[in-house]
């Protein structure tokens, strides 16, 4: 039985705080620690013990199950690219996240992270091969594992690092040995269950800038009982990292936009002064005999384009009292307001002739696009409560030498509790602005009874519920008498019930609130019913040219309760082959995939912020026939195209939700490889791999998002009347995607709801190899001094994304980064350790290298159109004074690396916080004490 609580405490912008609480018994299985005896003192491994030298029958160890499979066996080799990172790497590294080593992987592209704000939300994901959280599984001692909310991503923050054996990466799907999700492929991470006693432990971190400062401390007990055949495990851990802000970097502290000749500095027009804008002119429509006219707005006054600055984020189009609003204004001011008033009532009496309502306002009150930073209300501030329970109650034994059963039932149950403060109410400010009560003309001149009336407090909440009950058997049949082992199997079945929802405040389900993404409830779940099979075959062993031929196949039926999913099949098969003692060669061929998750089928409708480019926005794009047209035909006036004014801010917003009707995601991936053990150089092991992994029927936001949208309507496309351009829905009056409401319940938005019509391919090759070399002297005169090295590296060939799989247009992103792409995604990713031990003490130097990338759209000439190679190196220092007492402590980026520095296609931060080092040189602390 396995009972776990955890409670986990985020703010973000102001830190973080965390703690949590553990009780778990268990009689667990144990799992493959790849490294061997030779490389047992390496942080990372790809090379599975002994794989290649030595052969099954060499072998009188117990049987030990293998990330990957259910069926035990006596060699620890593995037929999938396997890359373990050992318990040792987290002490060398100084993290006391599990995120902060497992970013470093070259398989993984960082998903949400410690340094991801807007959106944040104080998880911590991991996205490997960058094919998406949600298509790696996680689990914990081979078993799936809770998650957060209705995306069913399990967020990593709630796995103990200092409890870790090992985690083992495995790469292609699984989904015939673990069930959907097993995309991109598993990470299972080892916890101990052989703490006999107490260890408690403690570490500071702190940057050399004197902020950051990061402490934990931990305490854990166990014992074993009933003979060895259990064990208990509790715990205790408190966590608590304070805030570094941008503008406690140089490189951070100014938003960096393209300028005409170089990077300048940009940021929000929206301002605490305030943005004032009205079209310059206005297209009225031919109609009653009467031919088309455009009719001047608020040409030849200071509220055209960009607007006079009189001079938060409240934006959109509002109605302006020019009578109540007189107090704020300068006489000049009025003057000009009161020629726009004149000018739209010339509007709308050209399209009452015309046989049309005039849509503008009445006399006396004009409509202006006001972008204005209220202040007055201090920091938006969220914070983020979770609580998470998980249960887990099963048994397991032998029905014979030959026979096991394992069964289990868990219950894990997820509770978000989300406040946001300094929100804003839209349909207050607007009664304000109109009967002069909010003064939103300059910076500070919200009165504090005017600022009661608009702000707004909101609190959201997710309830996630996981229920698995799993049993099987496994054991061997028969030996085929060709010198290996039993042949192996593994039968059984399982159950899952997945139910998730996502509680919004009323306020922001009704999209009144101005600062935070507006969201609709979410409420769903499904069930799952399956049967597997698995079989491991020893063909032969110990035979000339056959040091080992291996086969092994699994497969697995799964009944869903959608009925767009339905029954799925999934399938896998690999070999393994040693012609001598020095090579082993392995491939796997599999078939798996990925049922949508709750908040994909059943999301409300929900409103985001993404970085995007409009199209006609973009200087010149008038004098492109195509494009002008297109602009025209989608609600741009047609003296706005190529106008700035059109887009006021980087990003654009856009509406995203659910579809009931989702069917699955289906992959197919495939690998081979050898891993290398030669005599003649004893203790080097070296492992190369080739992955390649399709995804069909990928779920996607509708043409890949926002800034695909916008792409594919107007620069591929070029048809007004086409679905995908339908999707754009523009403000009426001045063309800009406002996010403002319209009278037929619509919104200025790009809507992105969820459709099965992406595709996603990845391809390369990884690249490992470790070594020890004993140096046969010893200055501390306690053990013997060996040196260790190793390295980690991959190569990505193609990471390839059509958002319409049947249109030839691909985003490569392998070697790109940016709007489309997202984070960096270079070619060559690495990352080496170099030790040096001598009995108790450790010196360890750790080298991570990112390639170089480029802006992934060809269309746009972006100031920073590439990024140069980065490299960052770590030092550690760890010396165990006693069996019960042990020191670590290092500096992480020692020579204080400062990221690349991007303009317009920057995700945050002026760079990209989740691939590049925003801390600066970093400095750590340990202490870990055993009774």
């Amino acid at each position: 039985m396995t009972s776990e609580f955890d409670i986990r405490r985020r703010a973000l912008r102001t830190g973080a705080a965390s703690a949590a609480l553990c009780l778990a018994m268990v009689s667990a299985p144990a799992f493959a620690q790849a490294g061997s005896p030779t490389s047992q003192d390496n942080g990372l491994s790809a090379v599975p013990t002994g794989s290649a030298t030595a052969s099954p029958s060499d072998s009188d160890a117990g049987a030990i199950v293998v990330t990957g499979s259910r069926i035990a066996r006596r060699d620890l080799s593995s037929s999938s690219p396997l890359t373990v990172v050992s318990s040792e790497e987290f002490k060398l590294s100084g993290a006391v996240n599990v995120e902060s080593v497992i970013n470093t992987l070259p398989q993984v592209v960082p998903g949400t992270t410690s340094f991801s704000n807007n959106p944040g939300g104080g998880v911590a994901t991991l996205n490997l091969r960058a094919l998406g959280a949600a298509r790696t599984l996680v689990l914990v001692n081979g078993r799936r594992y809770m998650f957060y909310d209705t995306s069913q991503i399990t967020d990593l923050n709630v796995i103990p690092s200092f409890l870790l054996e090992g985690v083992d990466v495995v790469t292609g799907g699984a989904s015939a040995v673990y069930g959907s999700d097993a995309i991109a492929g598993v990470v299972n991470f080892r916890l101990r269950n052989n703490l006999n006693g107490i260890e408690i432990g403690s570490q500071y971190s702190l940057t050399e800038q004197g902020d950051g400062a990061r402490w934990d401390s931990h305490i854990a007990m166990g014992t074993d009982f009933a003979d060895g055949r259990g064990h208990i495990t509790a715990y205790a851990e408190y966590y608590k990292r304070k805030a570094v802000f941008q503008g406690d970097r140089d490189f951070s502290r100014f938003a960096q936009q393209d300028g005409a000749s170089g990077l300048v500095v940009g940021g929000s027009a929206t301002i605490p002064a305030g943005r004032f804008a009205a079209a310059g002119t206005q297209a009225v429509a031919a109609g009653n005999g009467l031919g088309a006219v455009t009719l001047n707005r608020a040409a030849g006054t200071n509220y055209t384009g960009n607007g006079a600055i009189f001079a938060t984020p409240v934006t959109g189009t509002f109605d302006v009292n020019i009578a109540n609003s007189s107090q704020y204004l300068s006489a000049a001011d009025i003057a000009q307001l009161n020629q726009i008033d004149a000018n739209e009532a010339a509007i709308n009496a050209a399209n009452v002739a015309r046989g049309r309502t005039g849509a503008l306002p009445g006399a006396g009150v004009v409509s202006l696009t006001i972008n204005r930073r209220v202040t007055e209300t201090g920091s938006r501030i969220q914070e983020d409560e979770r609580n998470a329970f998980r249960t887990l109650i099963g048994v397991k034994g032998d029905l014979s030498d030959k026979l096991n059963y394992d069964a289990y039932y868990s219950y894990a149950r997820t509770r978000n509790s989300q406040v946001q403060n300094g929100n804003i109410s839209r349909s207050a400010f607007a009664a304000g602005v109109l009967d002069g009560s909010v003064n939103p003309f300059g910076e500070g001149t919200i009165s504090g009874d005017a600022l009661d009336s608009i702000t707004i407090l909101s609190q959201n909440n997710d309830i996630s519920v996981l229920q698995v009950a799993s049993g099987s058997l496994s054991g061997s049949l028969f030996n085929l008498g060709m010198g290996g082992q039993d042949v192996g199997f593994a039968v059984g079945g399982e159950y899952r019930s997945v139910n998730s929802r996502f509680i919004p405040d009323t306020a922001l389900s009704s999209g009144d609130v101005i600062g935070f993404n507006a969201g609709q409830p979410t409420s769903g779940g499904y069930n799952v019913k399956e049967a597997f099979a698995e079989l491991n075959v020893p063909l032969v062993a110990d035979q000339p040219f056959v040091r080992l031929l291996e086969l092994h196949g699994a497969a697995r039926y799964s009944d869903y309760s959608l009925e767009a999913v339905g029954g799925v099949f999934t399938y896998a098969g690999d070999v393994k082959w040693s012609p001598i003692r020095d090579i082993l060669f392995r491939a796997t061929y599999q078939k798996a995939i990925r049922a949508p998750n709750v908040g994909e089928l059943f999301g409300g409708q929900q409103q985001g912020f993404p970085n995007a480019t409009d199209p006609c926005a973009v200087a010149g794009a008038q004098n492109d026939a195509a494009i002008n047209a297109t602009c025209i035909a989608t609600g741009v006036p047609a003296g706005l195209v190529g106008s700035a004014t059109l887009q006021p801010n980087t990003q654009i917003q856009g509406s995203f939700g659910g579809n009931p009707d989702l069917s699955e995601e289906r992959s197919t991936s495939y690998t081979f490889g050898t891993v290398i053990s030669p005599t003649f150089i004893p203790r080097l092991n070296i492992s190369v791999d080739y992955f390649n992994v399709k995804v069909d029927n990928v779920v996607s936001a509708a043409g890949g998002g926002v800034a695909s949208i916008l792409d594919l309507c107007y620069n591929t496309l070029q048809d007004g009347n086409s679905a995908i351009c339908q999707l754009i829905q523009r403000n009426p009056d001045t063309g800009i995607i406002d996010g403002a409401g319209n009278a037929d319940g619509t919104f200025n938005v790009v809507a992105a709801t969820n459709a099965n019509l992406a595709s996603l391919k990845t391809s390369g090759i990884d690249l490992a190899v470790d070594y020890t070399q004993p140096l046969g002297f010893s200055v501390t005169g306690r053990g013997e001094s060996k040196l260790n090295f190793s390295f980690i590296g991959t190569w990505t060939e193609k990471n390839d994304t059509k958002l319409i799989a049947e249109l030839p247009d691909t985003i490569e992103c392998a070697g790109r980064f940016g709007l489309n792409c997202g984070e960096p995604q270079a070619k060559f990713k690495w990352s080496s350790r170099l030790s040096l031990i001598d009995g108790p003490f450790t010196l360890s130097g750790r080298w991570r290298h990112v390639g170089s990338v480029r802006d992934d759209d060809d269309g746009v000439d972006y100031v920073v159109e590439n990024l140069k190679a980065y490299n960052q190196y770590d030092l550690t220092v760890a010396f165990d004074v006693s069996d019960q007492f042990s020191l670590a402590g290092g500096v992480n980026n020692i020579l204080d690396k400062t990221p690349p520095i991007i303009g317009s296609n920057a995700q945050q931060a002026n760079t990209y916080p989740g691939t590049y080092d925003v801390l600066g040189r970093d400095f750590f602390i340990s202490a870990n004490f055993r009774f």
